[in-house]
């Protein structure tokens, strides 16, 4: 899945860290639904932060707007995210604030 950033792409990132600012996009509520359940049952913490699964924009205008739809993720983790986005599309984005 991939998000236009005029005149770039913002592509998912390779892997999930817990206790950093993040957010997991999907394409539409199904997919909403259907990540959150799989994130729940591979991880329970994830039952804490629902508020992490969120529809993607269409387009944006620079990275500070994926930034502002992250919140903390806590202990979460994510396990297999391959085999995950292999029944439902979907990307990850993190930051540590330190670093911003």
């Amino acid at each position: 899945m991939k998000i236009p950033i005029k005149p770039q792409y913002l592509e998912c990132q390779g892997a999930w860290s817990s206790k950093r600012q993040g957010v997991v996009l999907v394409k539409n509520e199904e997919d909403k639904k259907r990540v959150y359940i799989m994130l729940c049952e591979q991880d329970d913490y994830w039952e804490n932060y629902p508020e992490l699964v969120q529809i993607a924009p269409v387009e944006i205008n620079s990275i500070e707007d994926i930034k502002g739809m992250c919140r903390y993720c806590g202990k979460t983790d994510i396990y297999m995210m391959e085999a995950m986005k292999d029944r439902v599309d979907f990307m990850v984005y993190q930051y540590d604030e330190e670093y911003v």
